[in-house]
């Protein structure tokens, strides 16, 4: 039969491999969770501009009819 102490260490590592295994998880699970809400940032940033663009507004973007002060093109 193996030590007792070789045992315990042995359920102390078991257990500290569980805790990595959870918080992996953990954070895998965060990160989806914010790569998902910066994607819904992102639509809506696009719908909003697009909006803007299709009634006439400043795009934003210099070099683009409507651009940003210092623009080679007016707005």
């Amino acid at each position: 039969m193996a030590d007792p102490a070789l045992r315990e260490a042995a359920r102390t590592e078991a257990r500290f491999h569980l805790r990595r295994a959870y918080l992996d998880a953990w954070l895998s699970e965060r990160l989806l969770q914010l790569r998902e809400a910066d994607l819904a940032t992102v639509e809506s940033w696009l719908k909003a501009a697009r909006a803007r663009l299709e009634a006439g507004g400043r795009s934003g973007v210099p070099g683009q009819p409507g651009g940003r002060r210092g623009s080679p093109c007016p707005g």
